[in-house]
């Protein structure tokens, strides 16, 4: 009778107030129909950050759900979704927005897939900070549908700690698994310090970076900068190539959209070098999708906003030691040596 209930209420503001208007117009752009008699939720999948005494982390419903490294087939065994508690399931999702980091940590990310004949579509839902006005019965759903021999979903909102206890429960890698280093420490480097990254980390990328952890620890993860001018980055390049050797003039160079400068060391083992401000390298400057560690890279447009084709540069780098300046090889590829080599350089200077 409650979620008559709310349904009922619910129908009344749209009724009287017109609220539900937007809700209304997402489902009709995500092209599903409540009314139509062959709408069904094929599947459910939830990413959970909530404390849980054996791990839970992942549902899959109709499938199964994660503990830890072990997946599960439902206890009780799944329950057909009733049309009342689709509609609910549905008509919550649209109800509300998908939240952001800024509004505080990962709680869940929550997928809903549905068919309708031949059809598919389906609706999300990503919660940070605190769960939107309802959870509770939006969990207790997906707890019923799931069985209810347990909590599936929680919606107590404590989120569970990325510690290195529990990321080696989650993944399965261990210390002894972290080549040149330790979990705590891969966590730390590698900045996978909340949900997001955990859980939007495959488990193939997250094995290979503790498999080449020797070589991600000397990439960059995080973004920091600290203040400087132009004349200290020009001193700082200066310095950088008499300590690299390089006696060639040093350039000041445009992005051709003019929308980032450095100054560029020539021919470094092929390679050419550039140094610019860090508080200049804003976020939008940073990628991490093209790198086959998972990186973050100095990503450059090469073509003008009218042309036919885009092409792009991608470089990888290092900060100094200040954190003043971001110092970037001009490559294609993530060369290691060259990477190794460089570091030792800049970590040595004053």
């Amino acid at each position: 009778m409650r979620k008559i209930g709310f349904l009922i209420i619910f129908a009344l503001c749209l009724l009287i107030t017109g609220c539900g208007a937007v809700s209304n117009e997402r489902l009709d752009n995500a092209g599903i129909n409540l009314s139509s008699d062959t709408l069904k939720i094929d599947k459910i999948s939830i990413v959970t950050a909530e404390v849980s005494e054996d791990y839970l982390w992942k549902i899959e419903w109709p499938k199964s759900y994660y503990t830890g490294t072990q997946s599960h087939i439902f206890k009780n065994g799944f329950k057909a979704i009733t049309e009342e508690d689709r509609d609910f399931i549905l008509t919550y999702l649209s109800e509300h927005d998908n939240m952001s980091p800024a509004n505080g940590p990962f709680l869940c990310d929550i997928q809903v897939s549905t068919i309708d004949g031949n059809v598919h579509s389906g609706l999300s839902l990503s919660v940070y900070g605190q769960y939107p006005e309802g959870f509770d019965e939006f969990a207790a759903v997906i707890n019923r549908v799931c069985g209810d021999d347990r909590v599936y979903l929680p919606a107590t909102g404590n989120a569970q700690e990325i510690t290195p206890e529990y990321f080696t429960a989650i993944t399965g890698i261990t210390d002894d698994d972290v080549v040149g280093g330790t979990v705590a420490e891969m966590l730390d480097h590698c900045n996978i310090v909340d949900y997001e990254t955990l859980y939007f980390n495959s488990p193939y990328e997250l094995g290979k970076y503790a498999r080449n952890y020797e070589a991600c620890r000397l990439l960059e993860y995080h973004i920091q900068s600290a203040p400087s001018t132009d004349d200290e980055c020009l001193a700082y390049a200066k310095e950088l190539a008499t300590e690299l050797g390089i006696t060639d003039e040093i350039t000041k160079e445009h992005s051709i959209n003019e929308d980032q400068e450095w100054y560029e060391i020539p021919d470094y083992n092929g390679v050419s070098i550039r140094v610019y401000r860090a508080e200049t390298v804003t976020d939008d400057m940073y990628v991490e999708t093209l790198s086959q560690y998972g990186n973050l890279m100095v990503y450059e447009t090469t073509t003008t906003p009218t042309s036919e084709c885009q092409g792009y540069r991608c470089l990888d780098f290092i900060y100094s030691n200040d954190l003043k300046f971001v110092v970037a090889i001009n490559s294609n590829t993530t060369d290691i040596e060259l990477i190794a080599e460089l570091t030792d350089v800049v970590r040595g200077m004053k």
